[in-house]
Order: structure tokens, then C-alpha cells, then sequence
């Protein structure tokens, strides 16, 4: 999984596999300066695995940090 803050990757995480409609929650702490930031999630973000949806497999959201 990795984690973009403004289009940057700050961190890359190792998710565990899933199954088929499955969920993994994790906590990252973002350090950025105050205001809107674009913050993005994106899972096998190189397609190594083989699935029938992979539209499903990024998050994105903006949020204004204090």
C-alpha cells in the first residue's frame, strides 16, 4: 500500500493479502504544513496482482490539516 501526500509517495506499507471484498485498516502519520492537502491511498500500485476489479484499489481525499 502506499501513501501519497500532494502527489508525493511519503510511505509504503505491507499489507497482508486479502480476499475478495476484504478490508485492512491502518494509521499513518502524515507531517505537512497547515492547510488543504490532496492525501491518496494506493493498493499493489504496480498491478503485480491478478484480480478482475482494480478500480477499486485507490482513495483519494483532500483534507485541511490544522
Amino acid at each position: 500500500m502506499t501513501v501519497l501526500l500532494d502527489g508525493e509517495r511519503v510511505t509504503r506499507l505491507s499489507v497482508p493479502g486479502l480476499s475478495a471484498g476484504g478490508v485492512v485498516r491502518e494509521q499513518v502519520t502524515l507531517h505537512t504544513t497547515p492547510g488543504p492537502h490532496a492525501v491518496s491511498v494506493i493498493a499493489d500500485e504496480k498491478g503485480a496482482i491478478i484480480e478482475r476489479e482494480k478500480g477499486n484499489n485507490r482513495a483519494d481525499a483532500r483534507y485541511d490539516f490544522p
